[in-house]
């Protein structure tokens, strides 16, 4: 039984994801995990803009 409820739930969970993403109209993107702490996502900026993505160290 605690199987099949998991199950439900993790299936609800993934419903709700997909009806939000279709209903949003808005192409997936990613987050600024792993980048260093100036990412122009965490300033209101879009990481999708290649002027605005951060500067990689050389």
């Amino acid at each position: 039984m605690d199987l099949l409820l998991t199950i439900v739930v993790i299936a609800l969970a993934i419903l709700g994801m997909s009806v939000g993403i279709i209903f949003n109209n808005k192409p997936l993107q990613g987050s600024c995990g792993g980048v260093a702490s100036d990412c122009v996502c965490l300033k209101g900026g879009t990481c999708d803009d290649p002027s605005q993505q951060p500067e990689v160290p050389s």
